[in-house]
Formats: structure tokens, sequence, C-alpha cells
């Protein structure tokens, strides 16, 4: 559920100054929620690093509880330079999306790496390969190939709105494969 009252506050963030709905008691119910919890955790979506993005967004970067939760996020990071949803797993391109939403401004350092990740992972059509992540029809797992590439595309834009100086490396297409 806090990914939810997440969602709505940053929906009426986004509108602040457009409304009079009070959003303090919300947002102190949800940093109570997390701290209560000891975990990040979502009810629509698996993995700590959609929790971590959009709980976090909802929070704000200078909450403390924020600050943690993207530590632990960042130091998460695979071998070969993406996050998976769940620690200790392989890493997967939303994963990887969502968790650089969460800990660009943070932890710079470790952008490069998540978006060579995603430059790697890049089928030769533009997409990349999705795996099931969001509940439902519970207590199954599901999969939408479009919420991968948002949550791919969500962490991309996170990093060029900050003008990333980053210079990928480009294997070349195989010819006939585009």
């Amino acid at each position: 559920m806090e990914d939810v009252v997440a969602h709505v506050l940053s929906a009426l963030d986004a509108y602040r100054g457009r409304h009079r709905i009070s959003v303090g008691e919300a947002r102190r119910w949800l940093a109570a929620e997390v701290e209560r919890r000891g975990v990040w955790a979502a009810s629509w979506y698996r993995g700590e690093p959609y929790a971590v993005a959009e709980i976090g967004r909802a929070l704000g970067p200078d909450h403390s509880l924020v600050r943690h939760g993207v530590d632990a996020l960042a130091a998460r990071q695979n071998e070969d330079g993406g996050w998976s949803p769940e620690p200790g797993g392989a890493s997967t391109a939303s994963a990887t999306g969502l968790a650089l939403q969460a800990i660009v401004d943070r932890h710079p350092a470790r952008v490069d790496r998540a978006l060579q990740y995603l430059v790697d992972t890049q089928r030769a059509d533009g997409t990349w390969p999705g795996h099931p992540d969001m509940f439902g029809p519970r207590p199954l797992l599901s999969h939408f190939t479009t919420h991968t590439q948002a949550f791919v595309v969500g962490g991309i834009r996170a990093a060029l709105r900050r003008n990333w100086p980053w210079s990928p490396c480009i294997a070349a297409v195989p010819e006939g494969a585009a």
C-alpha cells in the first residue's frame, strides 16, 4: 500500500499550488510505515529498486530514510552494472532503470556502469527484455513489456536530466539484426 500512497503524494506534488489538499499527514504515515517495516517494499511491483524509487520520490531526497534507502540500493549494484529486483539476483533492465532513478543524484559514480548495462542488454529492435515484476493476479507475478520499457527510459531520462557526461561503448549491431 505504501507505493500507492507514494503515487498519490507524487501526483499532488506535481500540482503543488493548484490544490488545497494537505499532504503532511500522508507523508508522515508513509515514512512511519517504511521505518516500521524496516524494509523498502511495495504492493504493486516486486523489488527494492521500485520501492526506493517510488516511495523515495514521495518522501523527498533529503529525508533520512530515503538517503539510507538509496545508499543501500546503490551498494547492491551487481558486477555487470545492473540491479536485480531482489538482493543477490540477476540484473534486469527494469530494476536497473528504477535504481538509476533513485541513485543518480546521490551516487553518480555508479551511473556509467548502469547505463552501460542498459546499452549492453538492449535488443536490436531498441527494447529491453522483461521479467514478471508486477503482482497480479495475486499472488502471481505478471509482465507487461511497456512497464519494462518505461522503467528503463525513466532511468535514462534521470541521467540525461542531469546532463550526464557519458560516452557509451556500443558494439556494432550484426548485419541483418536490425
